[in-house]
C-alpha cells in the first residue's frame, strides 16, 4: 500500500479497493497511505476521487472493526433474531421455537447507564445483555455460550422454562450474547393481587401462599452453584413451584458453595417491606402471615411449622 501512494492520485482507486477487501493490518496501511496520497494532488480532485470511491464509508467501517473494544461496547448492536448460525443458541430445538415466537417483537436495543443492554419493554419478552458480553469471533463467543449454557443448566430446577440464550453478530462483526426471558407474573405481583381479595382472612391467606414461595424458593436457590437472589421481583408463581423469572448472571460468573438457609431472613427481607405499611393499615399481625409457614419442600420433618409459635 505504501508503494501505491508514490502514484499520487491514481492511487486513490486501488487503495479503496484495499480498504474493502484486505484484512485489518492491510486495511490500517492502506489508510495510512492514502493519508499521504491526498498531499499529491489537486485537493478538489482528491475530495471528488475520495467521495467517488467511497473512502469515508469505509474509513468508518474500518474503525468500527479495528479492535477498539471499548467504543464496539457503547455501539447500540443489533438485536438477535432468527438468522443465528449453528451451535449459537441454547436449548438448540426450543430456543429456536423462542426466537421465531419472539422474531414478531420490534426489538430496540437501549443502552442502560452501566452499559448493559436491553429491548423488549412492554412486549411481554425480557431481553438482555451484558456490557462486556461481546466477542471477537464466533469460536470465542461459542466457548462463552457453552460456558452459560452449563450454569443455566446448573440451575434447571428453579429456573423459568421459557428462556434461552442466543450468540448473535452485532453488526460490527463482533459476536454479542443475549439472555432472552419470557416475561411471566412475579411473587410482587402475587401480593398486590392478594390485598385486593375479599376480606380479611382471603388476605391473609395470599399472602401466606406469597410467604411459602419465598421460603421453598430460599430453600432451592440455597443449594444451587450459582448465586441467584431471593426476591419478590426474581421469583414466579407456577403449577408445579415457584420458579426464578429473573435474568441469570454473566457467562463468566464462578461457581458459589451452597450457603446457609435462612428462611426467616429471606421472610423479613423480601416480604415484610411491601407489606408492613398495608398490614398496619388492617390490623393484620406480620406473625398471622410467617407464623403459620410450613418447612419448604426439600426440608420437610415432623414438626408442623417452620417459624411458628
Amino acid at each position: 500500500s505504501s508503494e501505491l501512494s508514490s502514484f499520487g492520485l491514481k492511487a486513490i482507486a486501488p487503495l479503496a479497493d484495499v480498504l474493502a477487501a484486505g484484512d485489518t493490518a492491510t486495511k490500517g496501511a492502506a489508510a495510512l497511505a492514502l493519508a499521504d496520497v491526498v498531499t499529491r494532488g489537486d485537493v478538489d480532485d482528491a475530495r471528488w476521487l475520495l467521495g467517488n470511491h467511497k473512502v469515508g464509508l469505509k474509513l468508518a467501517a474500518l474503525l468500527e472493526s479495528s479492535g477498539d473494544d471499548a467504543a464496539a461496547a457503547t455501539r447500540t448492536p443489533n438485536p438477535p433474531t432468527t438468522n443465528v448460525p449453528s451451535g449459537a443458541i441454547w436449548p438448540p430445538v426450543e430456543g429456536r421455537a423462542l426466537l421465531q415466537e419472539i422474531s414478531t417483537v420490534d426489538l430496540v436495543p437501549r443502552r442502560l447507564a452501566h452499559g448493559d443492554w436491553v429491548a423488549g419493554l412492554g412486549s411481554g419478552w425480557r431481553v438482555m445483555s451484558s456490557r462486556d458480553a461481546l466477542y471477537p469471533t464466533l469460536d470465542h463467543g461459542r466457548s462463552a455460550l457453552i460456558q452459560w449454557a452449563r450454569l443455566h443448566a446448573s440451575a434447571a430446577s428453579i429456573l423459568s422454562s421459557h428462556r434461552c440464550i442466543v450468540l448473535s453478530d452485532d453488526g460490527t462483526g463482533r459476536w454479542r450474547l443475549w439472555q432472552l426471558v419470557r416475561a411471566e407474573p412475579s411473587l410482587r405481583e402475587a401480593v398486590d393481587d392478594a390485598f385486593f381479595e375479599d376480606g380479611r382472612e382471603a388476605v391473609i391467606a395470599g399472602l401466606r401462599r406469597v410467604a411459602q414461595w419465598l421460603v421453598d424458593a430460599d430453600a432451592q436457590l440455597a443449594s444451587l452453584p450459582v448465586a441467584l437472589p431471593c426476591t419478590l421481583e426474581n421469583l414466579g408463581p407456577g403449577d408445579g413451584g415457584v420458579s426464578y423469572i429473573g435474568f441469570m448472571p454473566d457467562a463468566n460468573t464462578a461457581p458459589t458453595p451452597p450457603r446457609p438457609r435462612d428462611p426467616l431472613t429471606a421472610l423479613l427481607t423480601a416480604l415484610e417491606p411491601i407489606i408492613a405499611h398495608e398490614l398496619v393499615e388492617r390490623g393484620i399481625d406480620l406473625e398471622e402471615i410467617i407464623g403459620h409457614i410450613q418447612p419448604s419442600a426439600a426440608d420437610r420433618q415432623d414438626t408442623p411449622t417452620l417459624l411458628g409459635a
